[in-house]
This record gives structure tokens, sequence and C-alpha cells, in this order.
């Protein structure tokens, strides 16, 4: 235990790397069994380095209060079991160990992969005590969950790397799944199509989970030709589907009445344009908007207009909901490659959301880690 302690804190000195999607685009194209080993090496170190930062800001950063509640008793322990497995790993220096590595990493991505919901039942367990500090533990949570993606980023890039390098093998062709992909990243992202999934998916936990409903979502694409960029599509895929969600079901409580009358349900625009260094997708309802006096709070980590029970519509593997983290989520994902997240709203009528994405890669680095 001594032992690991002195490990922790001496990983925990140490500054992350800084990584652009520029860099891991250049060093992840056409990967071989030496790429893999290169990027095992490179992660043995850098996990553990960006693990033992979020420790050590948990433990200094946020209130006993909170820490001492049994969920965040299970979160620390995460951290310390996945730090404690990665820095006794063998240096991965071939392929056998960067494969066991790689397993490793898969077990973590699985094993954390509902840690916000932990984070968010703690919050809720202490929110009385900690309200005079609420400002202060947003920034903490900010900071934490912007190092938590950024360690679920490089962690994907390696084992979507493996994967390729592993087709490869069996047809030295790129399969036409990976076409444009380098990694987790497409370096030819088009959004129209991350659009028509998420309304799909929108419309399905909407029928699934709800009421036998069907919003209308319609599109609007203000460009004649084809939008792509490089981009993660699952993290667009992550903010834009929160989005649609929040609107569909604004949609819904403001006007399901008069569709039983016989009335259709009034519909979700999507607009999608290009600017000179910007892609933009724009989603505006008229959802009832959201009340003046809460609008400051929208990205509040304890605020939500969604119904808490358990059976919530907007229960999902892959979005909090009904706990408050979606949207304060959405926006750490939209400003860690530099873009941005604009929400105006109209009490008494609707939303309108505003994502901005960089489209130039070569400038944009993550956001600092901790």
């Amino acid at each position: 235990m001594t032992r690991l302690i002195s490990k922790l804190w001496e990983f925990g000195r140490k500054p992350p790397l800084r990584i652009s999607m520029q860099e891991l685009l250049d060093f992840g194209r056409n990967p071989t069994k030496a790429t893999l080993i290169n990027s095992a090496v490179f992660l043995h170190g850098e996990i553990p380095t960006r693990l033992a930062g979020r420790i050590r800001y948990l433990r200094t950063e946020f209130p006993e209060s909170l820490l001492s509640t049994g969920p965040m008793q299970t979160v620390l322990n995460m951290y310390g079991r996945s730090f404690e497995t990665i820095v006794s790993h063998p240096d991965p220096t071939t392929m056998e160990k960067q494969e066991s590595l790689s397993v490793v990493f898969t077990d973590i991505l699985e094993r954390h992969r509902f840690l916000q919901h932990e984070v968010a039942r703690g919050i809720s367990m202490v929110q009385d005590i900690v309200c005079d500090r609420k400002e202060e533990l947003h920034e903490s949570l900010n900071a934490f969950y912007t190092s938590r993606i950024g360690i679920r980023v490089l962690m994907d890039q390696h084992l979507a790397l493996q994967r390729e390098v592993q087709e490869r093998q069996h047809d030295s062709l790129c399969p036409p799944h990976l076409e444009h992909y380098v990694g987790t990243i497409n370096e030819k992202c088009r959004p129209s199509d991350i659009i028509d999934g998420c309304i799909a998916d929108a419309k399905d936990i909407m029928t699934q989970n709800l009421y036998d409903c069907d919003i209308p979502m319609v599109v609007h694409q203000a460009t004649s030709h084809d939008i792509t960029f490089p981009y993660i599509p699952e993290q667009m895929q992550y903010v834009l589907l929160e989005i649609l969600k929040n609107s569909a079901r604004a949609t819904w409580d403001t006007h399901h009445k008069d569709n039983n009358h016989g009335n259709p349900l009034p519909s979700v625009n999507i607009v999608l344009s290009e600017g000179k260094h910007s892609v933009f997708i724009l989603v505006q309802d008229v959802g009832g908007g959201i009340e003046q006096n809460n609008i400051p709070r929208i990205f509040d980590y304890d605020y939500t207009t969604a119904d808490r029970s358990p059976n919530d519509m907007f229960s999902s593997d892959s979005v909090i909901a009904g706990f408050g983290h979606g949207l304060p989520l959405s926006r750490l994902y939209m400003k860690y490659w530099g873009g941005g997240i604009h929400i105006q709203s109209t009490e008494g009528f609707g939303t309108s959301v505003l994502l901005r994405f960089s489209k130039h890669i070569s400038g944009v680095t993550e956001t600092s880690p901790l």
C-alpha cells in the first residue's frame, strides 16, 4: 500500500501532455504493429499520470462532505484500482504485452462507463451541505470531467487503432467501414449523417420509454454541398442526442394535450450550416422555453427539467438524464476540441441551441487536462 501511494504521488506530480487532434491523426494513419507498441508505451505512462492527477484533484479540490459519501468513495476506489492495474502492468514493449494492456484499457472503460451516475448520486446526497460552495464545486466538476474525456479519448483511440491493425491482417485493403477513419477520428465526418442517426435514436427513446408519439424533426441544410470535417463522431452524437432529446421532451410536455385532440405536434427544426472556420448545427423547438430565472442554471450539474424517476425516458447507456449532467457534459465535449454551445430560450415559446464545431484542426489542442 505504501508503495502504491508513493507511485500515486510520483505520477500525480507529473504534468499531463496536451495532445492535438492533428497529432492523433498523424500518428495513427496506416497503423502497424510498431504503431500499437509505441502507442501502448506512451499510454502506459500518460494514463497513470492523468489518473493520479484526477485522484489528487478529487482529494484536494472537492468538499470533504461530498468525498465521504458512498458513491464518491466508489469513484475514488475505481480510479485507485485502475491506476494500480496499469502501473503494475509490464512495459508493453512487445505485441503480446501491448494486447494485454489493451485488455486492461477495455476493462477500465467499461468499469468507468457509468461513473457520472455515482458522482450525481454523491452530489444529491449533500446538496444542502455544499450549496454555499456550489459555484466552486461546478468548476471542480468541469475540470474533473474534462480530464475524464481526455483519458477516454486516448484509450479509445488506441483500441480503435488496434482493431484496424487486426482487420488489416486479414485484408490488406482498408475495410469499407474504416474508410476515412484514423482510430476514432473520421477525417470526413459528415454531420448530416450524425443528425439523421440522432433523430432516429431520439425518436426511439421517445416511443420505447415514454409515449407512442412521433414528434417531427425537420432538417434544413443551408449549403448545397456536402459538409465534412475531421471529428470524433461519437462525441458529436453524444451532444446532439442530448439536445434533441431535451427538445423532444419539451415539445411533448407542452403540446401533447393538443395532440390528444387530433392536432399534430409541432416540429423540432435542425439547421446545418458552414462558415469559414466553423460548422454549425442549430436546434430549435417550440417546447415552451426555460423559465427565465432558471436560465443562469442550465449548465449547473444539479439542474434538470426531467423526471428523476429511474424509468425516465432519457435513461440510456450514453447519456445521463434526470440528474442534471447532460448539458454541462455536452458543453465540455464541445469545448474539448475548440467548439462551443450557445443556448437562447424564450419562456412561453421555445429554445434554440447552437452547436459550433471547429473545422480546422491544425491549431486545435485538447482542453488542458488535470
